[in-house]
């Protein structure tokens, strides 16, 4: 199944939850219509580009969409249905009480 999510501004985030893990990408950069760069939440960067898509998770699959725009990054995610697609606000509206992201609380050793 494929998905269409735009991300306006650097920074902007996104999550994919294929089990109990939330996984958090960011627009790190936009550089031109069909490239720009993601942040995973490890801090691996990932560059997206229209001619070929990108594994950022076992069976998902990230391009460009080739119908982009400077100020904007229109990002195309193939995936299985398990796997939730979650804009930033969606997912502080609530659903992370549902899912853990993978990024460790502060108190942990």
């Amino acid at each position: 199944m494929a998905l269409i999510v735009t991300l306006c501004r650097g920074g902007d985030v996104f999550f994919l939850t294929p089990d109990t893990v939330a996984h958090r990408f960011a627009l790190e950069k936009i550089i031109c219509e069909t490239h720009f760069q993601l942040r995973a939440n490890s801090g691996k960067i990932i560059d997206v580009v229209d001619d070929c898509s990108v594994e950022v998770l076992p069976d998902v699959f990230v391009a460009s969409n080739d119908r982009g725009q400077m100020d904007q990054a229109r990002l195309l995610i193939t995936a299985p249905q398990s796997v939730r697609v979650l804009r930033g606000d969606l997912y502080r509206k609530g659903v992370r009480q549902k899912c853990q992201t993978q990024k460790p609380p502060l108190d942990s050793p």
